[in-house]
């Protein structure tokens, strides 16, 4: 990473420390990555441009509703393994989307325009350490997060990708004719 990229994100994470901040970044930056991503349909995002720290956004069915609900997400990636942490910006509530995936761990994931399907598993014990460290390293404001956050652990989360079935392409020729 360019020492550039690393001041901009050491920046943004000072700012997001700040209580005024993390109320600023909470509120703005997800509208912002939603209206960006629709405009660039998905190739780019207002968070990846400002930071470079990579976001992707997360569709998943609400867990009362079962409505589509499309959150954009820091994303850590361990090889081509995505993680996400449900920090919701340093706040002592969870993310709608932690709730979400605990209730239907099947989601999409966007990742400059690629969509994609996952089965998403909260992890625990030392195979969430080890994701925690990964994604501290990436954006150390995970750990002001952390020191913020009272009487809850902060969820990280594994998202597995599902295979899709092979489709039968004679059904869908014949099925393609008759509309």
């Amino acid at each position: 990473m360019s020492n550039a990229r690393r001041f901009i994100i050491n920046f943004i994470s000072d700012i997001t420390a700040t209580r005024t901040g993390q109320w600023l970044f909470a509120r703005l930056a997800h509208p912002l990555d939603l209206l960006v991503g629709k405009i660039t349909g998905g190739r780019k995002l207002f968070s990846v441009m400002l930071t470079g720290l990579p976001v992707a956004v997360l569709t998943t069915a609400g867990a009362k509703s079962g409505l589509p609900r499309h959150t954009p997400v820091l994303l850590t990636m361990d090889g081509d393994t995505p993680i996400l942490i449900s920090t919701n910006w340093g706040q002592n509530k969870l993310p709608g989307w932690h709730y979400n995936l605990s209730a239907n761990p099947r989601a999409k994931l966007e990742i400059n325009g690629d969509k994609r399907t996952y089965l998403a598993r909260k992890t625990g014990g030392a195979e969430r350490e080890k994701y925690w460290v990964l994604a501290v390293r990436q954006y150390p404001g995970y750990e002001t997060y952390k020191s913020r956050i009272e009487g809850r652990e902060i969820g990280v989360w594994v998202l597995e990708p599902v295979e899709n079935p092979p489709q039968n392409t004679q059904h869908t020729q014949r099925t393609r004719r008759e509309l």
